[in-house]
């Protein structure tokens, strides 16, 4: 039993956006998955924690939907291996062409990163992307102190599918 100023155990992070218009295309997807995984990754940094799998749940404009997930080869809370997850998942999972009216990311198993990693033999040990990481930690001072629209990737700057429209949200 918890005390009532204690806060929940996050369990998940996750962010989701319907679309102004149907994503068609490698292009629109990418656009999409790598902005909410953006917001994803920006707030497993901000909680100090690291995500070992991720989740995609697209919606076709029928709000038929389908979920998958996938473990990454390594906790991150880089957006950039985030978002490569999450395409990878759509990429094997659901046609490009055919359209997307919603898409969520969610990172799920988290950690805070102190965990060991099971070596092996015949896999590579893990790369250290410390540029990446102060990259990123960069973007995300840059958003607290001039705000969240100050900085973007330029397929977010103009576009016509509702990207602007991501908000970070508070939930645990």
């Amino acid at each position: 039993m918890r005390t009532a100023d204690e806060r929940p155990e996050i369990k998940s992070v996750g962010n989701g956006l319907t679309f102004k218009r149907n994503l068609v295309g490698e292009a629109d997807v990418r656009a999409g998955l790598y902005a909410l995984a953006d917001e994803v990754a920006t707030r497993l940094r901000a909680h100090g924690l690291y995500a070992a799998a991720v989740q995609v749940l697209i919606k076709n404009p029928d709000l038929k939907s389908i979920s998958r997930q996938k473990p990454l080869p390594w906790p991150s809370h880089l957006a950039r291996e985030i978002g490569g997850a999450a395409l990878e998942l759509v990429k094997a999972n659901w046609s490009l062409d055919a359209p997307i009216r919603m898409l969520t990311v969610t990172a799920l198993n988290l950690t805070d990163g102190r965990e060991g990693h099971q070596l092996s033999l015949l896999e590579p040990e893990r790369p250290r992307n410390e540029k990446r990481e102060r990259l990123e930690q960069s973007l995300d001072a840059i958003r607290r102190k001039y705000g969240k629209t100050s900085i973007a990737p330029g397929n977010v700057i103009k576009n016509d599918i509702g990207l602007e429209d991501i908000e970070i949200e508070e939930k645990p």
